[in-house]
């Protein structure tokens, strides 16, 4: 039978914040484990996978391990200390922490959080062939008022869009660089305080799941290093 995961833990007091769930007691998973940084870097020993909106650590353990109290392992090893938080939200509960944050759905999409900064860089031949093309993006607090033109390598006054419109997007180019020619693409998107916790929620969808071969060793292990401090 599998361990549960607070069983080796010692325990702490601890005082949550009011955006917090009203818990006495936490587990306190920042005891010393030297195993887990040797394993955790092993790429070898786990593969990505997607968390579904279906899915809770429980659930993802009982799939993965075939027991339901091997949540734990798929918690340490994407270093998820709080459950509630560091586990990508469902999306019904994702409304309740808009709607506990920022009053509404609504007024959270509605409210200006940054600037998108889009950078896309084609260089094409002079037969018109994409030869190479590169994008990166860039994220800017606060306002913009200059846009940098790399055709005439001079600021130029620059506008950028309300929450919810369209990107301004401005292009520089084509002009020639070693016999190809250049168009640098630049685009301004304004994102609301919604998209910002939506795509971190996102983000955090990407977990990585250690191989069912080693469960039982790492259980052994860790069990050890609990007990023995």
């Amino acid at each position: 039978m599998s361990m549960t995961y607070f069983q080796y833990f010692p325990k702490i007091v601890y005082n949550f914040d009011q955006s917090r769930p009203n818990v006495d007691l936490v587990t306190n998973i920042f005891a010393k484990s030297s195993f887990l940084t040797e394993i955790v870097t092993n790429l070898s020993l786990y593969y990505p996978y997607t968390v579904q909106d279906s899915d809770t650590p429980q659930i993802i353990a009982y799939k993965y391990y075939g027991d339901s109290n091997r949540y734990w392992i798929v918690l340490l090893f994407n270093q998820m200390f709080d459950p509630y938080y560091d586990f990508p939200m469902k999306y019904d509960v994702f409304v309740e922490y808009i709607n506990a944050n920022y009053g509404s759905v609504q007024s959270a999409q509605n409210t200006f959080k940054y600037i998108e900064k889009t950078v896309t860089r084609t260089t094409r031949n002079s037969i018109g062939f994409l030869v190479d093309q590169e994008n990166s993006s860039y994220v800017i607090e606060g306002d913009i008022t200059q846009h940098y033109n790399f055709v005439t390598n001079a600021l130029e006054p620059v506008s950028y869009p309300a929450v919810n419109y369209p990107p301004v997007v401005y292009t520089d180019g084509p002009y020639e660089v070693e016999g190809n020619f250049v168009t640098i693409t630049t685009s301004y998107a304004s994102k609301s305080v919604y998209d910002y916790e939506y795509e971190l929620n996102e983000k955090r969808r990407a977990i990585n799941l250690l191989d069912a071969s080693y469960v039982s060793a790492v259980e052994k292990e860790f069990k050890g290093l609990m007990e023995n401090g």
